[in-house]
């Protein structure tokens, strides 16, 4: 835990560096955004039946589902505490860039675990 906390002022740097000319709120909107795009893919691969012996040849495989959702989940709650965070009035910039962040790399995680999927 403490490596992660070591690098969290970089991380706010990197955001502060990537959206120079967006505000934590439109940033919190464009991951949103690309979480809800990559759950649409991840809806429709979970909905194919599972991979086996007598499956059809378009399948999703069982292990492939658990990562999607746990990733799923894990996205969700970070994205949920940015909306949350962007939304509150009174934290300092670097708190909103950190939120902001967070968002970020949960929807890019998220959607980077369902682009490799494989039917």
């Amino acid at each position: 835990m403490k490596r992660y906390l070591m690098i969290l002022p970089a991380l706010v740097l990197a955001a502060c560096a990537l959206f120079p000319n967006e505000n934590p709120q439109q940033i919190v909107f464009s991951a949103t955004t690309t979480y809800s795009a990559a759950l649409q893919v991840a809806v429709a691969y979970e909905s194919l039946p599972r991979c086996g012996a007598m499956a059809p040849m378009v399948c999703s495989d069982t292990k492939a589902v658990d990562a999607i959702r746990r990733a799923d989940t894990v996205a969700k709650t970070a994205l949920d505490a940015a909306q949350a965070t962007v939304r509150t009035p009174g934290f300092g910039d670097d708190v909103y860039r950190s939120a902001a962040l967070a968002a970020v790399g949960a929807a890019s995680a998220f959607a980077s675990i369902v682009s490799s999927l494989k039917e």
